[in-house]
């Protein structure tokens, strides 16, 4: 029995981008074609729609994406001004007012972002293995993506996901967007903001968790 490819979306496709006369038009004649109410033709032109659990997975994937593409033309760049080779020197030279840590931090997100665009193929030949039915590659963040180019973490990151799979239930989210609002946090840049300072990232929980709490306050309705 052949089985099925995980994470085909990898595979890829280009989008159809195109707004030449003739794409132009075959694209209206389909939305014409959908017979949409118009409240609802005022709802997708004004984008008042809640997106969608697939298009916020998607909208995640191409975001990780690019932060790939530009961390791999950053690096080159910056090495190709001055004819260097090697990135830390460049950037201990550039960046003077950054800790060893936060060097160290900076230096190692760029060159994995340089090394998932070299190794893309690899990447995506090991996420596509009929074996990782657990994975969902679009919550990728860079760092996932820079690990999965040996197969035997993404199979044992499979492992992790169907062992955690098991306590689901006992969740009172459901883990998978809870990580969705999660990532969001982290690309929102607001520990960027902090310089990730854990007293400061804490404070600033605690005031979501008040304004949550209050919020559900005036919607909470028991009976």
């Amino acid at each position: 029995m052949a089985m099925n490819t995980p994470n085909t979306f990898l595979l890829g496709h280009v989008e159809a981008n195109c707004f030449c006369q003739r794409c132009r038009h075959e694209r209206y004649d389909i939305i014409v074609g959908i017979n949409y109410p118009n409240n609802r033709l005022r709802q997708l032109f004004t984008n008042d729609l809640v997106m969608e659990e697939e298009d916020k997975l998607y909208m995640l994937y191409h975001t990780t994406l690019e932060k790939v593409l530009y961390g791999k033309v950053f690096m080159e760049s910056s090495l190709n001004q001055e004819g260097k080779k090697y990135f830390r020197p460049w950037a201990r030279r550039h960046f003077p007012h950054l800790t060893e840590e936060k060097l160290n931090e900076f230096v190692e997100n760029v060159k994995r972002a340089s090394t998932v665009f070299d190794k893309w193929d690899t990447i995506v030949e090991n996420l596509t293995d009929s074996r990782l039915t657990y994975i969902d590659a679009r919550r990728f963040s860079v760092l996932h993506f820079w690990r999965a180019r040996h197969l035997n973490w993404c199979l044992n990151y499979n492992e992790s996901l169907r062992s955690k799979g098991k306590d689901q239930a006992d969740k009172p989210y459901p883990e998978d967007k809870y990580q969705m609002i999660f990532q969001h946090i982290k690309n929102s840049g607001i520990l960027d903001d902090i310089d990730n300072d854990p007293q400061t990232a804490s404070c600033i929980g605690g005031r979501l968790q008040s304004d949550m709490v209050r919020l559900a306050n005036t919607r909470y309705r028991p009976y």
